[in-house]
Order: structure tokens, then sequence, then C-alpha cells
């Protein structure tokens, strides 16, 4: 797959302001490899070999002579290959395997700051990441459903390694009434800085970072939720309660990378109910409505830890269709 994009526009600027133009060029490509094999007795194997390039360029040129200008790239390179083995019966399905992945960011930016200096700023991240993985699915029981996963991840440039354990678990109450929960831990390598304005204009585009503990840090998480689903008389109602974590998410003092300011840490817990009710009115028709509670706070790394209510956090959703 290939895509790429370009935006040119002239800005209205001041009358005592020199014309800018601004340029927007993204470019995203990407190829993947699959294979497949059955080996016999409810053995199988999966091959998949994915290799993607993400590319941000955003520049404003300043129609005055000697004037320079304000440019920023963003480049993400990633390569994966992942191999799983599974195991098939009437009962259950046992996957395990090992997922390997090479990532590389890089960043250049160059600003005229007040002063009229040049301020540049460039850096460039590269990271392999190594994670075996578990999952046991199981439906041998009466009226329960279990699936149970492990994943352990070495991230090799900081020396990190990590176990991220996941359950889901169903219970028929009836043939229409199912409880159901869920909880796990995950990990994130590669996020983008919050508040940074990395470019303008309208395009707004947060800059992306790897891991190095300067100006990215590796996010850990957990999401929780239970729920039931109720269906009968072609009607069918499903309600869930979540709540979440996602720690150490970047976050950049201004809008504009500039000396001295620093990139630092906020946490995330987001909280919500979804719910759903769907009728079927004939085989070719089907009526839902939904609605969805989310509320999310931010509490920034600070010696008291203050907590504050997200931004842009739609509380109230309704859907229809």
């Amino acid at each position: 797959i290939f895509t790429s994009s370009e935006v040119n526009f002239m800005p209205v600027t001041p009358p005592d302001a020199a014309p800018r133009s601004n340029d927007n060029n993204y470019v995203n490509a990407g190829a993947n490899l699959s294979w497949q094999s059955e080996l016999g007795s409810g053995w199988s194997s999966e091959l998949n070999t994915t290799y993607s390039e993400y590319d941000f360029e955003f520049t404003i040129n300043t129609l005055a002579p000697g004037a320079p200008p304000f440019l920023s790239d963003n480049n993400i390179k990633d390569f994966n290959v992942v191999h799983q083995v599974s195991k098939q019966d009437d009962r259950s399905t046992l996957d395990f395997g090992l997922d390997y992945k090479w990532q590389e960011v890089s960043r250049f930016y160059q600003n005229e700051l007040g002063d009229s200096s040049l301020f540049m700023d460039q850096k460039n991240v590269g990271s392999s990441t190594i994670a075996p993985f578990v999952n046991y699915e199981y439906i041998g029981l009466n009226k329960w459903y279990f699936q149970v996963g492990f994943r352990g991840t070495y991230y090799s440039s900081l020396d990190d390694f990590s176990i991220a354990p996941r359950v889901l678990i169903n219970y028929d109450l009836s043939d229409h009434f199912i409880l159901k929960a869920s909880h796990g831990l995950y990990n994130q390598f590669l996020s983008q800085v919050k508040t940074l304005e990395y470019s303008s204009g309208g395009f707004d585009n947060e800059l992306w970072t790897l891991a190095d503990n300067e100006t990215g840090f590796i996010i850990r998480g957990m999401q929780s939720m239970t729920g039931a689903t109720i269906s009968a008389n072609r009607w069918i109602i499903d309600a869930e309660i979540f709540y979440k974590t996602a720690n150490n998410i970047t976050i950049y003092e201004d809008k504009r990378l500039e000396p001295g300011n620093t990139f630092y840490t906020m946490d995330q817990i987001t909280y919500g109910v979804d719910l759903l009710t769907k009728r079927q009115v004939n085989e070719m028709t089907d009526l839902w409505f939904g609605y969805s509670y989310h509320g999310s706070e931010i509490v920034i790394d600070t010696a008291r830890e203050i907590s504050y209510k997200s931004k842009f956090v739609q509380p109230h959703v309704f859907y229809i269709g």
C-alpha cells in the first residue's frame, strides 16, 4: 500500500507582516507477506511479515529576503515478524509464538526564535522488541468460556522486560443472559507527544517518539471491563462498564520546541459505560441505538500529583442506525 498527500496554501497575514507559504507533505507506505500451513492433527502455523514507513514534513516559508524557513520532519520505520503456532480441538485453542519488531523514529526541527536566533533539534532513536506470547481459549466447561493470555516483551534500547497477562471470562446465566468480564495489562513504546504543535495552519500533527526516557517513555496501561448481554425475541441489549489507565504519557511544557523546555510525563484515567440496543426487524433490516458515557482525568507528574479533568472529552454520545 502507498498513500501520499501534499497540501500547499498561503495563510492570511497582518498588513505589516511578510507573506508566508505553508507546505504539508504526508507519505505512508507498507507491505505485508503472510504464510499459513496446516500441520495435521489440529496443528497449524502462521507467519506474518510487515514493513511500513511514515513520513511527515511541514514547512513555512516566509517570503522575505534572508528569512529562514520553519521546518519540521517526523519519520517512522517499522519492521515486524510474527510466527504463531496453534493447536485446536473441539473444546480449546492454544496459540503461542514469537513477535519481533524493529522500529526507528527520527525527527528534525528548525525554527527562528524571538531573538532572531535559529534553533535546531535533531534526534534518531532505534530499538528492537522481542515478545514471546501464549493464549489459551477453553469452552469445555458448562456455561463457562475462558480466554487467558500472557505476553512478555523485551525492549532492547532501555534493557526493559515486562510481562502483560490478560484474561476474559463469560458465564451463561441462561440461554438469553450472559455475564462477561476482562482484565489486561499493556505496554506501548511508540507514542505521540501531547500539547506540542509540530506543525500548524490547521494541520496539527503531534510528534511521534520512541521510548528513550528523555523525549519518550514506555506507556504502561491497564484495562478492565465488566458487563452483560441479553438476547431474546430478536432483541439484543449489551452493556459494559470499563476502567482504563495509561501511565507515562509524554507531554511537552510548551507548544513549540525551544531551548530549556523539557519533556515530562502524565498519567491518564478513563472510565465509562457503553450501552447498545439492537432489534432485528427482518432478515434484511436491523435497528440499533447506542449510548456512551466517557470520563477522563489526568495526573501531572509533580510532587502533589494533582488530577485534572481531561480536555476535549465528549461525556455523552448517542448513536442511532
